[in-house]
């Protein structure tokens, strides 16, 4: 009984030892980055494929830029950027009022009204 529980004994100590050292090890080691957006900006570009011209940049808004209960989301520079509705069986209808640009669907036909 003496003998399992010393040598029960020393295993564990082995694997505690062990599990320190790693843990040890990985804080101090300068290629682990554990702040990984800590001040920076995450920016984005994106392109479409089928238009050699469009692309925006998308990006976090940064901390100093938050308003209070706003979640921080990708901001994009360019707002509109792709409209692509598409309800096969349903009448589909969505108006941005600020722009003035009205998008309504039927099945196989598509009407985008824009007012100036």
């Amino acid at each position: 009984i003496i003998l399992f529980h010393n040598s029960t004994i020393i295993i564990l100590t082995f694997i505690t030892t062990l599990i320190f050292f790693i843990i040890i090890r990985s804080i101090y080691n300068k290629l682990i980055n554990r702040f990984l957006l800590e001040h920076q900006t995450i920016e984005i570009i994106y392109e479409y494929s089928d238009f050699t011209n469009i692309s925006f940049d998308s990006f976090i808004i940064p901390s100093n830029q938050l308003l209070p209960n706003k979640f921080r989301l990708l901001n994009v520079d360019n707002r509109c950027t792709r409209v692509v509705p598409e309800v096969p069986d349903l009448t589909y209808r969505w108006r941005l009022l600020y722009k003035k640009i009205t998008v309504g669907e039927s099945t196989n036909f598509l009407k985008l009204n824009y007012e100036v």
